[in-house]
């Protein structure tokens, strides 16, 4: 069994000095350091959204039903840490995003008070095949919280297999 609480500081305003039409604010950088990407967990929402502004909570159990098998699920679940700031002066509709890890941003629903991104439940079946081969199964999904009421709410969903040789 194990757990875990990850805080990652956010921006108040994410766009802050990097929209061309405005002329720069005075504010500072003040978000979690992208070179610890370490920190994350999950594997869906790690690759929607930068690892910032956010609190992040973990529950997970493995087990051995047999020998040279593992199974694991894990569930996290992701809140803002900085809510949609209302009195701010920029649009929060517009000017509230989160920047996705390939640089292009996500405008979020505005819901005032509310911080819930959402959750994420992976599942993994490992099994050693032979002392130098690995095989895996991971499936996950991600089911969208609050930030994103308005929007389609289908589950995000991925199905990984691999093969481990060891040497």
């Amino acid at each position: 069994v194990s757990g875990s609480y990850t805080y990652v500081s956010g921006d108040s305003n994410p766009r802050d000095e990097r929209d061309p039409n405005r002329p720069a604010s005075q504010n500072k950088w003040t978000a979690w350091d992208q070179m610890f990407e370490g920190q994350a967990g999950g594997t869906i929402y790690n690759t929607l959204f930068d690892l910032s502004n956010a609190h992040i909570y973990n529950l997970g159990v493995q087990l051995n039903p047999w020998e040279d098998v593992t199974a694991k699920v894990s569930w996290w679940g992701i809140w803002l840490d900085k809510e949609f700031d209302e009195g701010a002066n920029y649009d929060v509709t517009a000017d509230f995003v989160m920047r996705q890890p390939d640089g292009t941003t996500l405008v979020p629903v505005v819901a005032v008070d509310e911080r819930f991104v959402g959750n994420e439940i992976d599942a993994e079946l490992k099994v050693q095949y032979t002392e130098d081969v690995e095989l895996g199964f991971m499936a996950s999904w991600f089911l969208p919280g609050d930030v994103f009421t308005d929007r389609n709410d289908e589950p995000a969903r991925q199905f990984i297999t691999k093969a481990s040789v060891l040497w």
